[in-house]
């Protein structure tokens, strides 16, 4: 099945190598690979830059609200074992306090030193909804940005 035919391709994974999507920015010639960390990963324009980074040879720690997201991306990306032991996915969840806690600690873990870090994952609410916490900060707010601090 190609990526035209496939229901849940979006709009920017077809058209990957369309568009610079600003992607090169950081690249300096000389510097060696970056560990890139992004959030929101698992669809749309972060699972498009997730496979752009770590096919120009970076490190890619990318997150999600599913796993199964998360491994559908990884599989999507159809790479080789030496790319995808460049890949590392989490699943996180920037309204819940604790799910990011866990989030720093597997950062810890892995040992290696952030060169970028992308705060893609957001949301929007059509009502006010508050995060169970606090009960007093928007959803919206948190996750988009106290959440990522």
């Amino acid at each position: 099945m190609d990526q035209q035919s496939t229901p849940a391709v979006t709009f920017w994974e077809m058209r990957l190598d369309d568009y610079d999507l600003g992607f090169a920015v950081w690249q300096v010639p000389g510097c060696s690979s970056k560990v890139v960390l992004l959030t929101g990963g698992s669809s749309g324009l972060g699972r498009v830059a997730v496979k752009r980074f770590v096919s120009e040879g970076h490190t890619v720690i990318f997150t999600g609200r599913s796993a199964d997201r998360l491994d559908e991306t990884v599989a999507w990306i159809n790479s080789s074992q030496e790319v995808r032991a460049r890949l590392h996915t989490h699943v996180l969840d920037l309204e819940n306090l604790e799910s990011i806690r866990k989030g720093v600690e597997l950062l810890k873990s892995l040992g290696l030193s952030l060169d970028v870090w992308i705060n893609n994952a957001g949301r929007t609410t059509i009502n006010l909804e508050y995060v169970p916490v606090t009960s007093k900060v928007e959803k919206t707010i948190f996750a988009n940005a106290i959440g990522p601090w």
